[in-house]
């Protein structure tokens, strides 16, 4: 009786050991699934977004994707379902942007987005503006290679201190004295700033504003320099020492990609944070310098565009 009652036990136990190992084979299955098509989304593409390349990032540990998109772009998002689906927030370089159906409207440009991976080399979507009056469009990409993005390609941010933001003063690298001094507003959204440095035989000295998301990781704005010389601008925080930063002159609709090389037109830059808060004061030293490139003149001519 006894080995009976021991036979069954002993049944039981290889049956519950059988279900388990099935368990553990199914998961292993499904998680070998999904760790397959977050790295499918790594890599460099090409998109319908612009004609500059776009690259993203992938974190297998959260999901979360971030990238860019012709050196004006910034995207980030999270994977979900089985791995094969993105959603998230874009932003471009730039205060406003000017609406083509209506040359005296101007809106924020950024806004969501949802794409899929039909394959592992192509994806397609759709992204929409903040404002959903100027509706949005098709999203589509192709890889042209699955290699890990530097840090410069797809500001992938690995910030440990969840308190830092991009109020500090930092020093532009390769710039030989002087820096940059940003400060958030008691808003936790708007920024002020003031640059000041000598980079090869040019002094740069201008002021930058606009409106950060991302907990102050990620600032927008507008920079301007002496005679009516502007432009758009966006940086973000990529470690708690670090910024990576974008910025082209003119209007957003001017900007192409065939001049990317200009580096008066156009650069990508990273500096290094110096201090952790400067003075209100020191950072609008330069605002008298800005100015509203959207006004108009009576005839309903851009003054600056």
């Amino acid at each position: 009786y006894q080995r009976r009652v021991h036979g069954e036990v002993l049944t039981r136990r290889q049956g519950s050991m059988t279900l388990s190992a099935t368990l553990l084979a199914v998961l292993i299955f499904v998680v070998a699934v999904t760790a397959q098509s977050l790295y499918d989304w790594q890599g460099q593409w090409t998109t319908s977004f612009s004609n500059g390349p776009a690259y993203f990032c992938v974190d297998n540990a959260t999901g979360i994707v971030q990238g860019t998109y012709a050196q004006f772009g910034y995207v980030y998002g999270t994977v979900t379902g089985d791995g094969s689906s993105l959603s998230g927030q874009w932003w471009e370089a730039g205060l406003k942007y000017r609406y083509d159906s209506d040359p005296n409207t101007f809106f924020k440009d950024n806004g969501n987005f949802a794409i899929q991976l039909p394959t592992s080399t192509r994806f397609s979507g759709s992204y929409t503006y903040i404002d959903t009056t100027f509706g949005g469009s098709t999203w589509t990409g192709s890889k042209v290679n699955q290699y890990p993005p530097t840090v410069e390609q797809c500001w992938n941010s690995v910030v440990t201190n969840t308190s830092n933001t991009l109020a500090g003063t930092w020093l532009i690298d390769g710039s030989s004295y002087g820096g940059w001094d940003v400060c958030i507003g008691s808003d936790s959204h708007s920024f002020f700033s003031t640059y000041n440095f000598k980079k090869s035989s040019t002094t740069y000295y201008g002021y930058v504003a606009g409106d950060c998301y991302l907990g102050g990781t990620l600032c927008v704005g507008d920079w301007f320099e002496a005679d009516h010389i502007w432009g758009g601008y966006m940086f973000r925080l990529v470690n708690d020492s670090m910024r990576v930063g974008t910025w082209w002159q003119g209007p957003t609709r001017e900007w192409q990609w065939s001049r990317v090389v200009q580096t008066d037109y156009h650069q990508v830059e990273t500096a290094t944070r110096s201090t952790s808060k400067p003075s209100d004061s020191s950072c609008r030293r330069g605002q008298s310098l800005q100015f509203d490139p959207y006004t108009q003149t009576q005839d309903g001519n851009m003054t600056i565009w």
